[in-house]
């Protein structure tokens, strides 16, 4: 299920994700594939377009050796 977010707070943790991939020297290609979807739908995270589930949320930061926290800005 896709679940929009007001555009602001939505490319600031699109932001935060690419930031995150790239500190842990991945393309979106290689993330993607470490969660099991297409690179077109980190895309989508990492400009704000869709907002990833919790689940898929505490994947990516598995992933990438982050915290939600960090990337929710808190």
């Amino acid at each position: 299920m896709i679940v929009p977010l007001a555009t602001d707070e939505a490319q600031l943790i699109g932001e935060r994700i690419r930031e995150a991939r790239k500190s842990a020297g991945l393309t979106q290609a290689d993330l993607a594939k470490s969660l099991g979807i297409a690179h077109v739908q980190i895309s989508y995270y990492e400009r704000g377009e869709q907002w990833p589930n919790i689940q898929r949320l505490m994947q990516i930061c598995k992933v990438l050796g982050t915290s939600p926290d960090r990337i929710l800005g808190f």
